[in-house]
């Protein structure tokens, strides 16, 4: 980092700490901090009825090796004398479940509940207030325009260009899209509707549990809707 940047130009470096994802330890470390520990995630043996507690202890391993890589890092970066100056994001992609609501759910990408969407942030920047306690839900989509209002000089509406808001904007995040390019979830203060490619739509609380179709504010859904197309381009027949 400063090696490579002796003219104190603005640089960006993303780091990708992958065991908590992947959920596999190296086999040269020592013994993992918490036991009973699966050596490896074992897919193949999961199943509703079986204690978690080995599987998650495999990921809390994971992310006990991952936190003393980020102080690797974090050291580095207080001795380089960069810490004046630099904003530190530090960010899971999505969560991991271990069977939290006996459905037999396990990792990742599987459903839209708090155990696969809630994330750690830690954000850091120079002069940052401390000792603040705030209570309002942010999402990924917050990071964008946080940086960009108030590091890059963006004056724009956050609406231009993104779904989110500054992190200290109280605003409702509800309904929140979640899901990939085919694959979609609305997930709402107290529902969770989830769509796929061929136009199925399930409908449960926040603990997977069925609704009815009838529990659906159809309004709503449609704001939901409207906000995952923000950005796609209106089709006009006229041209």
């Amino acid at each position: 980092m400063k090696e490579h940047n002796e003219n104190r130009k603005p640089f960006f470096s993303f780091v990708f700490y992958d065991l908590p994802h992947a959920m596999s330890m190296p086999k040269n470390l020592q013994m993992p901090q918490f036991q009973p520990s699966w050596t490896e995630a074992d897919y193949m043996a999961l199943h509703n009825d079986m204690d978690p507690a080995p599987f998650f202890n495999l990921y809390r391993n994971c992310v006990f090796r991952a936190d003393e890589q980020v102080g690797i890092l974090m050291e580095y970066i207080q001795g380089s004398g960069l810490m004046d100056n630099t904003v530190i994001i530090l960010i899971g992609d999505h969560g991991q479940e271990f069977n939290e609501n006996r459905k037999n759910y396990w990792g990742h990408g599987s459903n839209y509940s708090k155990w696969q969407i809630h994330v750690p942030l830690i954000v850091y920047y120079p002069d940052i207030e401390t000792g603040k306690r705030f209570s309002h839900v942010t999402t990924h989509y917050d990071i964008v325009p946080t940086i960009m209002k108030r590091y890059l000089g963006v004056e724009n509406p956050t609406t231009d260009y993104s779904m989110g808001y500054d992190f200290y904007d109280t605003v409702n995040r509800f309904p929140h899209v979640v899901g990939d390019h085919v694959n979609y979830g609305f997930v709402f203060e107290n529902m969770i509707i989830t769509t796929n490619h061929i136009g199925s739509m399930i409908v449960t609380d926040n603990d997977l549990n069925d609704l009815p179709r009838s529990s659906v504010d159809v309004k709503e859904l449609k704001k939901a809707i409207e906000k995952k197309n923000m950005f796609y381009k209106k089709y006009s027949p006229e041209h």
